[in-house]
């Protein structure tokens, strides 16, 4: 039981978008009627049909079928040969079936589609254009692309100059169209051009675009160099007629006051002065009289002596630096008057300056460069408690924070 077939040709020769046709013939090799299918194998199933796809034989007899080969017109159908089977399967003895085999050689077709945009482009030394090339076909097409213009008023540049395009694909070009003669002033010049996408393969296709040539002086400019001198003419005007002498009338008036006021201020300081002498003369007699008493008074009183220090740590990003102030007896108090801090590098980070474990201040380095401060009433630092400053760096870059801290006050 089973088949054996024919195949009218082993090699078909179409091209896209037509047909071509071939006939298998299938003879029933068995003892009982059977039913043969016919399934088509390999790239070319998609468009290759058998009419009728399936035959029903008596045994020792033979039939006929057409098979159809019509290969769309499409990129995706790539020129060449095409290797398919016949394969007829009979439903009555599925190991008798048989297979024919064949070559569908695909024909090559170039369509090129090449657009530009913009149509028309403008400016003063060059036009930019874009040119898009799409292959339609179905085979890669090697192209070169160039421009030209009557008048040779032009030069043109293509990036890339040479290309090739796949089947199915588009490749964009820049285009810079460049004038010949540049012009200062003037209307503008309409330049026409084309562009031509040459190749070996396909037939040269053109398109054709203008540049509009504008002048090289912007036409807002001359317009604003007499608006500029108006406006100037007329601040001159305004300044020696209004400005002027009201500025010198009132330069003279308060001068006038600030002499008046500085006599008065003299004489007031005169008079105060000589009040002072007055007061100093009296207080001298009465020293005089009362010296031994004065002197005991002064002995009594209790002593302080000025002190200080400046402390700059030079700490790592992400670290943190603490170091006390030095020079302060552990048996004296400690009254802090000044405060100057110092963050000369732009450094970022918190500082703190803690009296013991009390904090005084608390400071981000991004805030400040340069910061004083002076208490009229001192922050009193006891005796025994250290006076600590202390950095926490967090500069993103690998400098460390060097910023700095001077305290000044006196000790009791």
């Amino acid at each position: 039981m089973g088949a054996s077939t024919r195949l009218s040709t082993r090699e078909i020769t179409v091209e896209p978008g037509s047909r071509q046709s071939c006939e298998i013939q299938v003879r029933n090799t068995g003892q009982i009627v059977d039913q043969f299918v016919i399934d088509i194998v390999g790239d070319a199933r998609g468009w290759t049909v058998a009419e009728p796809d399936v035959l029903n034989i008596y045994p020792g007899e033979e039939a006929t079928a057409q098979v159809t080969f019509e290969p769309p017109r499409t990129p995706s159908t790539r020129a060449g040969d095409v290797p398919f089977a016949i394969r007829v399967i009979s439903r009555e003895d599925s190991q008798g079936s048989a297979v024919e085999e064949g070559v569908v050689a695909v024909g090559a077709f170039a369509d090129l589609v090449v657009e530009i945009a913009p149509r028309t482009s403008r400016g003063r030394r060059r036009g930019r254009h874009q040119l898009s090339v799409e292959n339609r076909g179905n085979l890669p097409l090697p192209l070169d692309a160039l421009g030209a213009d009557a008048d040779q008023h032009l030069r043109f540049r293509f990036s890339p100059e040479s290309f090739t395009v796949e089947p199915g694909t588009a490749t964009f070009v820049r285009l810079r169209a460049r004038p010949v003669k540049l012009f200062w002033r003037g209307p503008n010049k309409t330049l026409p051009f084309q562009a031509f996408v040459t190749g070996a393969v396909s037939p040269p296709k053109s398109v054709d675009a203008t540049m509009l040539q504008e002048q090289l002086l912007p036409r807002w400019l001359l317009p604003a160099i007499a608006l500029l001198i108006a406006g100037i003419a007329a601040l001159l005007g305004l300044w020696f007629t209004v400005v002027r002498p009201a500025v010198k009338s009132a330069a003279t008036d308060q001068v006038t006051k600030q002499t008046q006021a500085s006599t008065k201020t003299a004489q007031a300081a005169k008079r105060a002065a000589n009040q002072a002498q007055a007061n100093s003369q009296k207080a001298l007699t009465a020293s005089g009289a009362n010296g031994g008493a004065n002197a005991s008074g002064a002995a009594g009183s209790p002593s302080s002596s000025p002190t200080g220090g400046r402390i700059q740590l030079n700490v790592a990003p992400g670290k943190s630096g603490e170091q006390s102030l030095g020079g302060i007896p552990k048996a004296k108090t400690f009254q802090l008057t000044d405060v100057i801090l110092e963050n000369p590098n732009g450094d970022l980070g918190t500082i703190f300056l803690k009296r013991g474990s009390g904090i005084l201040f608390e400071l981000n380095l991004a805030d400040f460069r340069d910061l004083d401060y002076h208490f009229v009433s001192p922050i009193t630092v006891p005796k025994g408690v250290p006076l600590t400053y202390s950095v926490t760096c967090a500069n993103t870059t690998k400098q460390a924070c060097t910023p700095a801290v001077y305290l000044g006050g006196y000790l009791q």
